[in-house]
């Protein structure tokens, strides 16, 4: 997982002899020799203008303005030196609706208003920036759009929206990478930090989230939900930290693709109707599945719930697809009553949940951890048999034994740039080399050794997803023990 790398400059007060009033048709520079810039009006920048603002400019809303923008925006600010947009009071947005000229807001910090960023079908880049204090973070409008326009958000933070952070309508070219969205829907009402709907029966909206912390959120990290209930929603959603919200991720009639994520704690004491790590609905007829794969799903209140007539595939071996084999870990998603829930099968369907890592390798016991038609004959069989095997192709000759222990474990990467994985062993043996392995039994790392020893330091920082891995020594003996890898 990528994080966040960007230094905002917190605004000083200014003071200024040459501050100057703007409203009407605006285009040229604003410069930070004019600071503060006062939106004293609705300001609009034409078709086939542009407006450029300079690094280090100060513009200050003094009531419910808007920028529209016809043309197009360039706000570019610096590592050093940002550009601010904020009022004293709550300003409206800045509308973008060129469909084919990009806009670029960067090294920026948006504040205090109603939607701060609202692009109609508009190309743009957000980058190394921050949004808050606002009823919607981003906003990005495709309805009624054949192409949507490419909307990029890139390592930004965004927190206390009273909806959602980002809001996106049918924009199948949106991508939102290495973000940290938090404390949104703070108006108390079910909004995803990050809201993709589908509103139109022949549209669409299959957007990328990847590498981001999604966390601290009154309701839904992410919520997908398809009002036409025609399945037109397709998230890519790898790589994501999602925690501390009232649930995960909500699939309702909408599938996707989810691999490499960790979904952990996501509950709010006291409430019972929290708590899923990922929750799936909707009535799916045209048995449109979402898939989830090499996940870290624990801490929740439920690993996995399914109602309303929906449908997951967990994992399966018993077709042809290779894309779609598990290695899900599902452990430790235990509600206040000390109920462990890995998967909670309400709908009719069957679920697929092959080639997994449970609280246990002992059937009986994963039986205690699953409610399906064995429970309720109404609901759907959990087929979880085959469990996850800890040998692998390039990795069959291992041999589990107690004789190793790693530290930390787990092992955060957030951490990996400055710490290393330290190997114990019980007693001293002759070491080949150390090598790490992921779940696919693919080589990570490898350190050759080729010396008598019993502890080992080994660098983590090839080690960049989240989910399970294995340390294999060679030598003497060999020996193998799995950790896990969790994104901070």
């Amino acid at each position: 997982m990528k994080f966040i790398g960007f230094v905002i400059i917190q605004m000083l007060v200014v003071i200024s002899l040459f501050s100057i009033d703007v409203s009407g048709n605006q285009s040229g520079f604003w410069s930070p020799s004019d600071n503060p810039i006062n939106v004293v009006g609705n300001v609009t920048v034409p078709v086939s203008d542009s407006l450029i603002i300079l690094p280090g400019t100060i513009i200050n809303f003094t009531g419910n303005f808007s920028i529209t923008v016809q043309g197009y925006i360039v706000a570019e600010g610096t590592e050093t030196d940002s550009i601010f947009f904020s009022s004293s009071t709550n300003w409206e947005e800045i509308r973008l609706e060129n469909n084919q000229q990009p806009s670029r807001f960067v090294f920026c910090v948006i504040s205090n208003g109603t939607t701060l960023i609202n692009s109609i079908n508009s190309p743009v880049s957000v980058r190394n920036s921050r949004l808050y204090n606002a009823e919607t973070g981003v906003n990005i409008f495709g309805v009624g759009y054949n192409e949507p326009a490419n909307v990029i958000i890139e390592n930004t933070l965004i927190s206390h929206c009273d909806k959602s952070g980002i809001f996106i309508v049918e924009n199948s070219n949106a991508v939102v990478d290495s973000c940290d969205i938090s404390y949104c829907a703070l108006n108390n009402q079910p909004h995803g930090a990050i809201q993709v709907s589908n509103q139109s029966t022949d549209g669409e909206c299959n957007p990328t989230i990847s590498n981001c912390y999604i966390h601290h959120n009154v309701w839904q990290g992410i919520t997908a939900f398809d009002i036409t209930g025609n399945m037109n929603i397709f998230l890519n959603c790898s790589d994501n930290l999602i925690e501390r919200n009232l649930t995960g991720i909500y699939l309702l009639y909408a599938t996707g693709k989810f691999d490499g994520n960790t979904i952990r704690n996501n509950y709010v004491s006291g409430n019972t109707n929290s708590g899923a790590g990922v929750m799936i609905a909707g009535s799916n007829s045209q048995g449109i599945i979402p898939v989830f794969t090499n996940n870290v799903v624990t801490g929740n209140f439920v690993g996995f719930y399914i109602t309303q007539e929906g449908m997951v595939n967990l994992g399966c071996l018993d077709n042809y697809c290779d894309d779609d084999d598990g290695g899900n870990h599902i452990f430790a998603n235990i509600d206040e009553s000390g109920t462990n829930y890995s998967v909670y099968n309400a709908s009719s369907y069957d679920c697929y949940a092959q080639n997994n890592i449970w609280d246990s390798t002992d059937y009986n016991e994963i039986d205690q951890t699953i409610i399906d038609q064995n429970d309720n004959e109404n609901y759907g069989l959990v087929t979880y048999d085959p469990i996850y095997q800890e040998t692998h192709n390039e990795t069959n000759d291992m041999i589990a034994t107690e004789d190793i222990k790693i530290f930390p474990n787990p092992f955060m990467i957030r951490k990996a740039k400055t710490n290393q994985i330290k190997v114990s062993l019980n007693n001293k043996i002759y070491c080949d080399d150390i090598g790490i392995f992921n779940l696919k039994g693919q080589l990570v790392a490898k350190k050759v050794l080729k010396s008598v020893t019993n502890n080992i330091t080994f660098s983590a920082e090839k080690i960049n997803n989240s989910g399970i891995y294995f340390i294999k020594i060679s030598g003497q003996k060999e020996i193998i023990k799995k950790f896990i890898v969790l994104s901070k």
